[in-house]
């Protein structure tokens, strides 16, 4: 064991650097003790998930607006193209009314309207040269055009509908019905995309007809002019439309991705360049202001800051004691005298790493003069304080010796000091008793443990 020598001059007075109220009101936060804290950006990736959520709400909003108005516009097409129909078919069956009718030669496909006779009209005739004719009024005329173009296969396809018809091929479909309810309720014109078949997508158009003075003749009982007496439904194929939407949407979708991908890259490797950056210079301003540069322990400064902390934490909580452990490395002064000052500094090194890895995780070990160090231990007791005291003082006679020394054998003095919960001690008085209490561990001889 090596010969007695009073403590370093840099353990002195403990009490004269406590800057009480700096950690007054900090919460405590478990530290790995021994192990520098890990600098934390979160402020920078922050602002990074900011920014790029900015970046794709506006890149997102940007390209569906394009896309939505793509898809107006070629949507517009359809419906302008239906509406060319509708007004097309409505004037031929205007000019039809106005004419009274057309009359048509009867043939084995074209024959006597029915309907007609049943409405008290006599749709046949004969003209001057006994050819036989029979009457097309606009419903029939309109009916019969629209089945040529369904028996030829058009693409473009329209029918009469009406919630009363008087033909029973005229009634409607449930979607054409839907139509008829809205123009009921006012609506001008009624039209959506349909798929028909497994294969084919249309558009599907409605346009309201309104009773005029003359489809009174067909139509007197029950209508007076202004009625909507049924709507002539449209139908196109909307293949081709919904391929220049999809095509739109495939384009449209790689480019925003391509942007976007761009964009991303470019903000998180600036992100990544300023945290990188950031990173270094903070860890050596923080390795600079808490880490004593010898040890790897906390330094002074920050550990009484934790002390304060924690005292501060317990008293508002109310739960557990918190305690120190003062320690001092006995003879230390004759290891640097006898051997150098490269054996004291591989005596503290490895005095360090014994404590550190004998504590608990939440505990912290700083070193706050030349060979005093000082372990802060939350939530405890005086039985776990004097365990935790007895190994540590274990550990560091139980490390292996080093050869700067001649294999010296490295033991240390320990006092403790507990402070309860919702006792009125403060800091000074508290590191005061762990003081006192290495001081008596000194003078009974050394490598033992007092509690103060």
């Amino acid at each position: 064991m090596l010969t007695p020598e009073s403590r370093g001059a840099d353990s002195q007075s403990v009490d004269e650097s406590v800057t009480s109220g700096e950690a007054v009101g900090r919460e405590a936060t478990p530290y790995v003790t021994g192990v520098r804290p890990r600098s934390r950006s979160t402020n920078l990736w922050f602002f990074a998930g900011i920014l790029i959520v900015l970046i794709t709400l506006v890149t997102g909003v940007i390209f569906i607006w394009l896309g939505a108005r793509t898809e107006r516009l070629v949507r517009d097409g359809a419906l302008e193209q239906a509406r060319s129909y509708a007004d097309l078919i409505i004037a031929a069956r205007a000019w039809n009314s106005h004419q009274g009718g057309v009359l048509v030669k009867k043939s084995a496909t074209t024959l006597t309207n029915p309907y007609l006779i049943e409405l008290g009209i006599n749709p046949d005739d004969r003209l001057s040269d006994g050819t036989p004719v029979t009457l097309r009024n606009p419903a029939v005329m309109t009916r019969e055009i629209g089945e040529e173009l369904v028996a030829a296969h058009a693409a473009s396809v329209f029918k009469l509908t009406s919630l009363r018809p008087v033909n029973p091929s005229n009634a409607p479909d449930s979607w054409e019905r839907q139509g008829l309810r809205a123009f009921e309720r006012g609506e001008l014109e009624y039209w959506e995309t349909d798929t028909m078949t497994k294969t084919a997508e249309v558009f599907r158009y409605m346009r309201p007809l309104i009773v005029d003075a003359s489809c009174l003749r067909c139509h007197s009982t029950g209508y007076e002019v202004g009625d909507i007496r049924g709507a002539v439904s449209i139908t196109l194929p909307y293949d081709a439309f919904s391929r220049a939407i999809r095509s739109n949407r495939i384009a449209l979708l790689w480019v925003a991705t391509t942007v976007l991908s761009g964009l991303w890259v470019t903000v998180l490797g600036l992100i990544w360049w300023l945290r990188n950056r950031l990173r270094a210079e903070n860890a050596r301003l923080e390795r600079m202001a808490t880490i004593d540069p010898l040890t790897g322990l906390w330094n002074r400064q920050h550990t009484l800051e934790r002390l304060h902390g924690e005292l501060e934490r317990a008293r508002r909580s109310g739960h557990g004691g918190t305690g120190v452990v003062m320690i001092d490395i006995d003879r230390f002064k004759r290891v640097n005298d006898e051997y150098g000052h490269a054996a004291g500094d591989e005596v503290l090194r490895r005095t360090a790493g014994a404590l550190t890895g004998v504590v608990r995780e939440y505990d912290l070990v700083g070193r706050i003069g030349g060979e005093e160090l000082l372990v802060v231990a939350p939530d405890t007791d005086a039985g776990k304080l004097s365990v935790l005291a007895e190994r540590l003082r274990a550990a560091v006679e139980g490390m292996e010796s080093t050869e700067l020394c001649g294999g010296c054998v490295v033991t240390v003095s320990i006092g403790t000091a507990l402070a309860l919960t919702g006792g009125g001690e403060n800091a000074d008085a508290f590191i005061a008793r762990a003081d006192a209490a290495l001081y008596q561990a000194k003078a009974e001889g050394r490598n033992r443990v007092v509690a103060g």
